[in-house]
């Protein structure tokens, strides 16, 4: 959801017909730090123990 919305916030902040280099910036940033969170929070669940398995 907060992928979702950092994505309308770059849409809106950068509106036009071609995004300038900024946005593109913005954009990079947004995709690398959210596929870096989901890389920790499945390393998170994978060391984590499950006390009913």
């Amino acid at each position: 959801m907060v992928f979702v919305a950092g994505l309308v916030a770059i849409g809106v902040t950068f509106d036009g017909s071609s995004l300038p280099e900024s946005g593109a910036l913005a954009l990079v940033g947004l995709l690398t730090g959210f596929v870096l969170l989901m890389a920790l929070v499945g390393a998170y669940l994978i060391r984590s123990k499950d006390p009913d398995a």
